[in-house]
């Protein structure tokens, strides 16, 4: 199939993701009335079903229960109001006393609240709840704790310039971080893929920036497509840097012999030495595999 080169975004199964690194997760569903089913989608749609990708999770979070994954309802596709709501009950039935209500205004997100609490899952929900809506909307984060700018451009420059902006500006504590490339035309097709195209345009002016970036203006959460190129690499920067001190680099801290505490089948971004930690997450998107 054409597409499916182009609509997949990630090579390895969620549960292989979360072990090297992915902390945040978005979703993008579609549901098809005439198999009364529900999918995901990226373009196309996947054999793998919400269900078993959040079943996944859950079972994770089980044989983890330090880490903490944000999942991101990012777009319902040909969803009523009342099936919204019936997929939603469905998520929170499934993580139960996991998911991390929306706290008070005198009451900071942290890691160590979330885990005095036994909190493992932030659930973000991006379309507002209708009147007749029954989801309790304590318990999804809006739109606004968890900002987003699509860069929507093929120009990795452009991307990078975007979100060293950002960096300054710091909308929020959730503010998420794009360096993904978005098709412009038939042009790009010369890359036969979207692994490919990213490789070559976005993957390394992503690793020199993630370098370049300084203790006190870093990222929070950040997204990009294709995790697993050199060993993993990015996530591995990404966690690293929690490490940084006001004023330092990856490259500082890759020279002064620190220890980065990781365990050996986990790249967890979460070790907890400080009340409250800065914490930076690396997102993946739920792996497409094209309708094969």
């Amino acid at each position: 199939m054409f597409a499916r080169p182009w609509a997949t975004c990630q090579r390895f199964p969620i549960t292989y993701q979360l072990e090297h690194g992915i902390r945040y997760l978005d979703f993008r569903l579609d549901f098809d009335s005439t198999k009364d089913r529900f999918f995901i989608t990226h373009f196309l749609r996947s054999k793998s079903s919400p269900k078993t990708c959040l079943e996944s999770v859950r079972i994770f979070l089980e044989e983890h229960p330090k880490e903490v994954v944000i999942i991101d309802f990012q777009h319902f596709y040909h969803f009523s109001d009342s099936l919204k709501d019936q997929f939603l009950a469905g998520v929170l039935d499934l993580f139960e006393s996991m998911v991390c209500p929306v706290p008070n205004e005198d009451q900071l997100l942290t890691l160590a609240y979330m885990q005095a609490n036994g909190f493992q899952v932030v659930l973000i929900n991006r379309y507002k709840a209708c009147k007749s809506c029954k989801t309790p909307k304590n318990l999804f984060f809006s739109p606004r704790d968890f900002p987003t700018y699509w860069p929507d451009t093929d120009n990795a420059t452009e991307v990078i310039d975007k979100a060293k902006m950002a960096c300054r500006i710091q909308h929020s504590f959730g503010y998420i971080t794009q360096l993904v490339l978005t098709l412009q035309g038939a042009k790009n097709f010369v890359y036969l893929d979207l692994r490919n195209f990213y490789k070559s345009r976005m993957y390394g002016k992503a690793m020199t920036w993630l370098h370049n970036i300084t203790g006190g203006s870093q990222p929070n959460i950040i997204i990009t497509d294709f995790i697993d190129f050199h060993n993993f690499s990015f996530p591995r920067a990404v966690i690293k840097l929690n490490y940084l001190k006001e004023g330092e680099s990856l490259s500082d801290l890759e020279t002064s012999h620190v220890n980065v505490h990781v365990e050996s089948k986990s790249l967890s971004p979460v070790r907890i030495e400080h009340e409250q930690p800065r914490l930076r997450w690396i997102r993946m998107r739920p792996i497409v595999k094209g309708g094969n």
